[in-house]
């Protein structure tokens, strides 16, 4: 009688904890979306900012911007201090040929669109020339710069967010484990019951177990790649200011003798660092972009 007197009040206590466990599970699930989304978008943002930027180093030349500011005063000192004979001099070239030249450096693919920032610098670019042509791509790669601190904070603020949802999750499993045992111990489960419970219930939290890991990774990735990205464009943005601030020497033969080329090469070497960073970890983005995204479409 008194098993049949308090069947009913266990039944109604399982009910409510199983509900309960429902409504924690829909909850962890739609929180699980809702960081492949954010990281989905922060893997199309990194591989925005690594297109722009190599757009711009393949369509810069040799006649714009920075390289430009001390070519002539040096090719004009060395013509007064040198007249080769006629057999020697260098061939004339031709007022079409640079305009060959950047043909040439151009992106095979012009199809693709361009994003929306660097096609704004590239139009406040027409008709400037020398050191005022810097200014455009300086703002762009600030403008890249502060976007991807502010990112910064965004992704630490989730993967805390992340680390505090599956201690959470930890600290419930636990709880269940331990509530499973202490029934078997006090006979209330046989041991087939507490073998299956035992079972589903840590298969459950491994699902969660690896959710954290890969999410993990994922935001580790993405703030590896964010800073990396971030100190190659300070490395930009500061040679962008030395040119900008830079004083042209005059056209003599005296300034001529003066050791004029190291500025050019160390902005050169910025340049191919930054294209060398892209090189190496666009196909990475890219594919945590195509994990993510396929992980949001099958929760859809």
């Amino acid at each position: 009688m008194f098993i049949l007197a308090v069947l009913p009040a266990l039944c109604a206590s399982s009910l409510v904890k199983a509900v309960s466990f429902k409504s924690e599970a829909q909850e962890f699930e739609a929180a699980e979306v809702a960081d492949q989304q954010f990281l989905a978008t922060q893997w199309r943002a990194l591989e925005s900012d690594m297109l722009s930027l190599q757009q711009h180093l393949a369509t810069e030349t040799h006649a714009s911007g920075f390289l430009q500011l001390r070519a002539s005063p040096v090719a004009h000192a060395e013509n007064q201090t040198a007249k080769p004979e006629l057999k020697d001099k260098p061939k004339v070239q031709k007022p079409s040929e640079p305009k060959k030249l950047a043909a040439k450096m151009e992106p095979s693919d012009l199809s693709k669109p361009k994003p929306d920032r660097l096609a704004a610098a590239e139009s406040m670019m027409k008709g400037l020339t020398g050191q005022a042509m810097l200014a455009p791509m300086l703002g762009m790669l600030k403008s890249m710069y502060e976007d991807q601190k502010k990112r910064i904070g965004d992704i630490n603020k989730k993967e805390d967010q992340s680390k505090k949802r599956f201690a959470q999750q930890q600290a419930q499993f636990d709880a269940k484990i331990k509530s499973i045992k202490d029934k078997h111990d006090h006979h209330k489960l046989d041991d087939e019951f507490f073998k299956n419970e035992t079972r589903d219930t840590t298969r459950q939290f491994k699902y969660w177990e690896g959710v954290r890991s890969r999410n993990h990774r994922q935001f580790h990735n993405a703030l590896k790649i964010t800073h990396g990205m971030m100190q190659n464009e300070k490395n930009m943005i500061s040679k962008y200011e030395a040119a900008m601030s830079m004083k042209i020497p005059e056209q003599t033969k005296a300034k001529a003798a003066a050791p004029v080329e190291e500025p050019e090469v160390s902005f050169l070497q910025a340049r191919k660092a930054v294209a060398a960073f892209i090189q190496e970890h666009l196909a990475e983005v890219r594919q945590h972009l195509a994990e993510t995204s396929t992980l949001t479409a099958d929760h859809a």
